[in-house]
């Protein structure tokens, strides 16, 4: 997208609703950095999130805190709506940002208050996406979901996941903003083997079905190296509920030995520095971090030919392998493994592709541009907004009364 116009009145702020920044995964840490880099572009930024810690446990952090430059609100999920409404009642902005369906169905109640437009990102696409999470609704709730949702401009990650949302008719428009990454911070590799080790294949991600670490088990057991010399360790970084699962199966595999589970790591770009390679074997994404960040990082990738990951790579940057097949996966490790060459050559493409499309600040500039676009509309006075909340809220009972009981 162009650079953000300068005759347009400036945005008074963006608000954010994402469910709970605090846990760290991937669409987290992505809300945080785009939230972050629009506060040091100048615009009044806002984060409202869930405390993650039920109705009234304390939150994880402080209930409201300032950091770089942006406002975070921890509210309780349960009474999210009305907490963030007296939250929004005191604070300046045009737009209401929302991450995923749940927090996008909220900000579609609370525009009806302030007259503020929407903006849905989706995070994810295929089986573990919104749009299958929205379709595996009961009817009721889905049709409640996307009437909540039908003015809401909605960003895709992918071309998969924007053909998944005009299928379905999600939102007023649909438009695809990527994820961004911005070039790491200076320092020296991390070796975890010790410097001078084994080659490493490095998995960076939660342990869960979705991110296919049973399928890079089983390849990594097919892994022939020259010599025992060159026999490759596997790391795995991060955690998730699959972990116990893994452990035996590297067990049965025999590859117990080679395998090192590393925990969640704070170390990210270190190990990325230090890998041989990075390998992403995810059975669905959006648009994974973990990939852009091995690529800005300089380390070449063997990925799933799943078609985020392709729209990413195209071919070019790193090396596919077919989703669920795992000697194909073997032999394409077995091919970077085996040709520094190969690796050198796509270090270099990969850190190109970022710098083209997927570098922060391009990806915070569509945002903007997106942001300015929207049609604004006065701002109700004071005095009216609690008879609009509570008219909001009345067609939300009715809904869930409704649901409830089918025949009232």
């Amino acid at each position: 997208m162009p650079a953000p116009d300068p005759t347009r009145a400036p945005l008074r702020g963006v608000a954010i609703l994402a469910q709970d920044v605090d846990i760290l995964g991937g669409s987290e840490r992505q809300t945080r950095l785009i939230a972050e880099r629009l506060a040091k572009r100048g615009i009044h930024v806002i984060l409202l999130t869930s405390n993650g810690r039920g109705a009234l446990g304390r939150p994880k952090g402080a209930w409201r805190e300032r950091r770089r430059g942006v406002t975070v609100y921890r509210l309780p999920l349960v009474g999210f709506e009305a907490a963030a409404s007296a939250v929004l009642a005191g604070e300046r902005f045009d737009v209401l940002y929302a991450i995923g369906v749940m927090m996008g169905s909220f900000a579609g109640r609370l525009s009806r208050v302030f007259e503020a437009p929407v903006v849905v990102k989706l995070a994810c696409s295929g089986a573990y996406g919104d749009v299958a999470a929205l379709e595996a609704l009961g009817a009721r709730a889905r049709a409640g979901a996307l009437r909540d949702l039908s003015e809401a401009t909605i960003v895709c990650l992918s071309e998969e996941l924007r053909e998944e949302a005009d299928e379905i008719g999600l939102g007023a428009r649909r438009c695809k903003i990527p994820n961004g990454v911005a070039p790491p911070p200076p320092g020296e590799p991390v070796f975890p083997l010790g410097e001078g080790g084994p080659p490493t294949v490095l998995f960076l991600g939660r342990l869960t079905e979705q991110k296919g670490v049973d399928v890079l088990l089983d390849a990594f057991a097919r892994v022939e190296p020259e010599s025992s010399e060159d026999a490759p360790a596997l790391l795995l970084a991060g955690e998730g509920p699959a972990r116990e699962e893994l452990e035996a199966q590297a067990n049965r595999l025999g590859i117990a030995e080679r395998v090192v589970f590393l925990g969640r790591r704070a170390d990210v770009w270190g190990l990325l520095r230090g890998a041989t390679l990075c390998c992403l074997p995810s059975r669905g994404e959006g648009i994974s971090n973990a990939l852009l960040e091995a690529l800005v990082a300089g380390c070449p990738v063997v990925a799933s030919n799943i078609p985020a990951n392709a729209e990413v790579l195209e071919g070019e940057a790193g090396l596919l392998a077919q989703p669920e097949d795992h000697e194909d996966l073997a032999a394409q490790l077995t091919r970077l493994l085996s040709d520094p060459e190969l690796r050198e050559r796509l270090s270099k493409a990969g850190q190109e592709r970022i710098a083209e499309r997927y570098a922060l600040d391009v990806v915070a500039s569509s945002y903007e541009e997106l942001f300015l676009e929207l049609p604004r509309k006065p701002r109700p006075a004071l005095g009216e907004l609690g008879p609009r909340f509570l008219g909001a809220r009345a067609a939300s009972a009715r809904r869930v009364l409704g649901r409830l009981l089918p025949g009232a």
